[in-house]
């Protein structure tokens, strides 16, 4: 009997065109997927003498622990503008913000925490006579936003650097509840510092091609 042609035989399965499928090849084996709850937030507020001052009268801010956060909202890019100029495009400087504010759900604990914690913000903010405090004062220090994957090890961090409180959701309580409460508390920031951690091979980011262009990992977390 004669053989088939070459066609016949690709179309029949009995031969493969190519024996390398290109990257298709791999992609099961190499694609990997980052879950979005594995992630740790915490706040900073560096203590200046201006702030001690002003916290030996309100007192310092409630100690908001990880598992206090349920979620976070956070702008990952900036804003950019642009001004035309004997028609040249130039980015102005001053439209060089963060695009969103930085939106975190709460759930309060037995304690109030939450609820002293926005109440702290605002007395942070303005004097009980309602005039706003300088901004060396009203700004909580930075709130750092730590990914992990599913060996709970770092890949990268945002920095949200002057964190401003904007405002607080309404508190709703009922008796044909039962569920945990929460507020939604809104931030501005100043801005944004992201940090990438570790590479596939164990090594931090740099820039470009991350597996060609890695260094080595130096005093980083999970080091």
């Amino acid at each position: 009997m004669a053989s088939k042609d070459l066609i016949s035989q690709i179309n029949s399965g009995e031969r493969y065109k190519e024996k390398n499928f290109g990257p298709l090849s791999e992609f099961f084996s190499r694609k990997t997927l980052l879950i979005n709850n594995k992630f740790l937030a915490e706040f900073y507020d560096e203590i200046s003498l201006a702030k001690q001052d002003l916290y030996n009268v309100i007192g310092f801010m409630p100690t908001i622990e990880f598992f206090h956060i349920k979620s976070v909202s956070l702008p990952a890019t900036y804003g950019f503008g642009s001004e035309t100029h004997f028609m040249h495009h130039f980015a102005t400087l001053d439209q060089l913000v963060p695009n969103e504010d930085v939106s975190i759900v709460f759930e309060e604990d037995q304690y109030g925490t939450i609820a002293k914690f926005i109440n702290w913000c605002q007395r942070k903010l303005v004097t009980q006579e309602g005039v706003m405090r300088s901004k060396n004062v009203y700004t909580i220090s930075n709130l750092k936003v730590t990914v992990t994957n599913l060996q709970d090890r770092a890949v990268s961090q945002y920095i949200y650097k002057d964190i401003i409180f904007q405002s607080a959701d309404t508190l709703s309580v009922n008796y044909d509840g039962g569920e945990a409460i929460q507020y939604t508390i809104t931030f501005k920031c100043s801005e944004i510092i992201f940090m990438p951690l570790v590479g596939p091979a164990g090594n931090v980011f740099m820039s470009g091609n991350p597996v060609e262009k890695d260094q080595e990992l130096k005093n980083m977390p999970n080091a």
